[in-house]
């Protein structure tokens, strides 16, 4: 980020320079990093800059898009975004993957969602954002077993990275299957300790398979959750404790936050606990509440 903040100081009409920070910007929300509530503002401020010196920018169309989404939850200004990033060719590989993570896989387009993905590999085939949003698409598509492989491969590829160990325990922890999410969690854990979600997650799946005094300790510094980022901990904490209305009341919290987070873990919901999001009242209420769709478009 330090580097297009210098470019822009050398040359303020420099638009690509604009919209690489609202794209760092982002990149530091999604996995925690900044609050969304702080960068994603800036972010904005950033991509409508750079399309007051280039009104042809997809990449700040594609920011704009991100930021209707994940932050204010307005999926048809996020919509007309998405439209204008994607209405010419040649689309830049990471707008690709911005619409496929921040608008297709919400709204339920999982098929496309994986092809956008695809696509933007073509270009960039040995891209890590785009084979874990590829893994994302196929995960919020109901597809674990593909999902998962492709996550594995990542973290073989790409074994100082913490988002496949820890997507990969989430998936399995949606699904009930704590034993097996353990081992993913601890290496999420080990390569982002300072990550609240992994934190949480691992702290849940800990006290779920008897190591109860090792995961209090681990959720202890979550509490009392009024920090960004600690009520989507605390969510994945009682995810990880099979403790589905705990986690709601989390959850809750964590869209007051604007945890961009969120939106990835309800895409989840969607695929593995369908039953849930249409029976359980809290639940129903968080999806309708961040605009996710019970039932998608395929």
């Amino acid at each position: 980020m330090g580097y297009y903040e210098q470019a822009i100081a050398l040359d303020t009409a420099f638009a690509p320079a604009q919209s690489g920070l609202a794209m760092a910007l982002v990149s530091l929300v999604l996995p925690g990093i900044i609050a969304a509530h702080v960068a994603l503002p800036l972010a904005r401020a950033a991509a409508i800059r750079a399309l007051e010196i280039d009104p042809t920018s997809q990449e700040a169309r594609a920011v704009l898009g991100m930021v209707a989404a994940l932050h204010d939850f307005d999926w048809k200004e996020a919509e007309r975004q998405f439209g204008l990033a994607m209405a010419r060719e040649p689309v830049p590989a990471y707008v690709r993957w911005y619409y496929s993570l921040s608008y297709l896989m919400p709204r339920g387009r999982t098929q496309e969602s994986v092809r956008q993905c695809m696509r933007g590999l073509q270009d960039d085939p040995l891209n890590f954002i785009g084979w874990f949003h590829y893994a994302c698409g196929l995960l919020a598509g109901g597809n674990a077993e593909d999902g998962e492989a492709q996550l594995r491969q990542l973290s073989e590829s790409h074994s100082d990275l913490y988002q496949p160990y820890y997507l990969l325990a989430l998936s399995r922890a949606v699904r009930g299957l704590h034993q097996q999410a353990l081992t993913a969690a601890e290496k999420a854990y080990s390569l982002a300790p300072w990550s609240t979600t992994t934190r949480g997650l691992l702290a849940g799946l800990l006290k779920c398979t008897g190591a109860a005094s090792r995961g209090d300790e681990l959720v202890h510094n979550l509490f009392p959750g009024d920090l960004y980022g600690t009520a989507m901990g605390l969510t994945f904490f009682h995810v990880g404790c099979s403790e589905i209305e705990p986690a709601a009341y989390w959850a809750e919290r964590a869209i007051q936050q604007r945890d961009t987070r969120m939106i990835l873990f309800m895409f989840l919901m969607r695929a593995f606990q369908l039953n849930l999001l249409r029976s359980n009242q809290n639940w129903s209420a968080i999806a309708g509440k961040v605009g996710v769709p019970v039932v998608g478009d395929e």
